[in-house]
């Protein structure tokens, strides 16, 4: 629970995910509150650009772009990709 909520990317996914782990142990969730602040490790708190690090789209885009060319011998798939790239 503790990735989950570390991962959270709305505040309600975050604390819905930090009531489940008061739930399950809440002398060891007071523990992790008095010792560790959210803003060292969840998502949601951190400052600054995020740069997407946890979604993989632009390797989604690409690869989308490159369906057609997949079944080509090297040499032309990799000629295609070079004037896509270019493009």
């Amino acid at each position: 629970m503790l990735w989950k909520a570390a991962r959270a990317t709305t505040q309600d996914e975050f604390d819905k995910t930090i009531r489940d782990m008061n739930a399950i142990n809440p002398l060891a969730f007071d523990w992790f509150q008095a010792n560790a602040d959210p803003k060292h490790w969840a998502e949601i708190y951190f400052e600054n650009c995020h740069y997407d690090h946890l979604t993989s789209n632009i390797s989604e885009s690409l690869n989308s772009s490159l369906l057609h060319v997949r079944e080509l011998p090297i040499l032309p798939m990799l000629e295609t990709i070079r004037h896509q790239l270019m493009q």
